[in-house]
């Protein structure tokens, strides 16, 4: 409900403060912002270069943070379907990533393992590996909240693996976030422990 929805905000931007359907932590992080300044550090587009497609994904990003995700989708669709007709790899995957976070925050798990899957691949087509790291944190999301934490757990690593790489602190800290939330999952509590205390890091600088 309520819980698992602001979890998935959280989740998606870079504050780690929920481990999904999680047993006892031995200790909790507090809630450093709220869902509606979370809301402005998902959606973001920083390989978008055709302007007609910007505008369309600034309105849906302001959409996003108002709450209103189904108007948010419908915009950030319709610049995905624009720009997959322009031989544009890097900037259709960052889009595809935007439209699969907003359909993990609306509940259709399908629909967004599906534009994420979609994401990966262009990313990978790109040689991006921070977008292939954004991706996959959010591709980790729907195995948390359905309780294959192991799995959670692996993109995780992945993900964490090539944030490093990259040096983008955004994506590294929502990738440790992720990390830390399957591990907690798993009862393995000191290494979360240390994952999510450095995302809480990153996200507070």
């Amino acid at each position: 409900g309520l819980l698992i929805a602001f979890c998935l905000i959280a989740a998606l931007s870079s504050i780690p403060i929920c481990a999904l359907a999680s047993p006892p932590r031995s200790e909790t992080h507090e809630v450093t912002q709220s869902p509606q300044k979370n809301n402005q550090t998902m959606l973001n587009f920083r390989y978008v270069r055709d302007p007609s497609v910007k505008s369309l994904l600034e309105e849906a990003a302001a959409s996003f943070r108002l709450g209103n995700f189904k108007k948010a989708l419908a915009q950030a669709e319709q610049a995905f379907e624009i720009s997959k007709r322009q031989p544009d790899a890097l900037q259709t995957a960052e889009i595809a990533a935007a439209v699969g976070k907003v359909h993990l925050v609306t509940g259709d798990f399908e629909k967004a393992k599906g534009v994420l899957s979609e994401a990966l691949e262009l990313a990978i087509d790109a040689q991006s590996e921070e977008v292939q790291a954004d991706v996959l944190t959010s591709l980790a999301l729907p195995l948390s909240v359905g309780g294959q934490h192991q799995q959670a757990k692996e993109l995780g690593l992945r993900a964490v693996t090539l944030a490093r790489k990259t040096g983008s602190l955004r994506v590294l800290s929502r990738a440790l976030s992720s990390l830390g939330n399957a591990q907690t999952n798993l009862g393995e509590l000191e290494a979360a422990e240390r994952n999510l205390d450095e995302a809480l890091r990153i996200a507070e600088t």
